[in-house]
């Protein structure tokens, strides 16, 4: 049956191995709101950049961005959702990432912040386009509200850390080098809850694509689970079904098939 509903996360699914969403992809995803389906980006990325992607690609449905911490309106830019981090949380969170050997990462709804240059900082700069400001991140903390904080570095730094991460502070693992987490409450897993509540579509009738960990939570409320070959082990196993990986434009490619005809 034709889904009232199709979510995807950006990074490691929808955009390219290069993190570019391509031209054939955003042509596919134009068509949704002509079938009366809601398309909806819910991705790590920042706000900006997650409403570029759907605008691009002619989606008009609320867009989820920062992890789960904001759900804002591609057509008036309202937020329509945002939770911040308790500052007391978001000191502990950044004093784990330290400890385990990786640079911890700040975002506000309207920045990003590191107090030095490493791998984490300039991945992120590049993926959302956004120039990142540099300083102590314990003044951002208690001077502004914090929506999500991330730690970066090689990947072998990740494999390392992420299980203590994840089981000390509720870090989980989004690419190969980044892990992140938001307030309580306001996962992507949360976001996606208060979306579907808010569009009037019952999760059983949507169908989800996503790669990493971060998206276990939210694929769990969907009828349809599309997992990418290029998938996390964990992510992988609740798959319906697998397709072709973000590389060979797996998520478009699909929907082609099974919905465009």
């Amino acid at each position: 049956m034709k889904p009232k509903l199709v979510a995807f996360d950006v990074d490691g699914t929808l955009a390219g191995a290069d993190h570019q969403v391509s031209a054939y992809t955003r042509q596919v995803l134009a068509q949704l709101p002509g079938l009366g389906v809601a398309g909806v980006v819910i991705t790590g990325r920042a706000e900006r950049s997650a409403l570029g992607t759907a605008r691009d690609s002619g989606l008009t449905s609320p867009v989820v961005c920062c992890n789960g911490a904001l759900v804002t309106d591609p057509v008036s830019g309202e937020r329509l959702w945002v939770k911040a981090m308790d500052p007391v949380a978001a000191h502990d969170i950044v004093a784990a990432i330290r400890r385990h050997g990786l640079h911890p990462v700040v975002w506000t709804a309207d920045a990003i912040y590191a107090s030095e240059e490493s791998v984490g900082s300039q991945l992120i700069g590049h993926l959302n386009q956004v120039e990142i400001q540099f300083g102590p991140l314990e003044a951002i903390i208690d001077g502004q509200p914090v929506v999500k904080i991330m730690g970066g570095g090689p990947a072998e730094d990740l494999d390392r850390a992420c299980p203590p991460l994840e089981e000390e502070v509720g870090l989980e693992r989004s690419m190969d080098r980044l892990t992140e987490v938001s307030a309580p409450g306001a996962s992507k897993g949360d976001a996606m809850a208060f979306l579907l509540q808010h569009l009037g579509v019952d999760g059983k009738d949507g169908w989800g694509f996503g790669d990493g960990d971060n998206d276990r939570g939210w694929l769990a409320l969907m009828g349809r689970v599309l997992v990418p070959a290029n998938g996390y082990e964990r992510t992988l196993a609740m798959a319906d079904e697998v397709i072709a990986s973000n590389a060979e434009d797996g998520v478009a490619k699909y929907l082609a098939q099974h919905l465009l005809g």
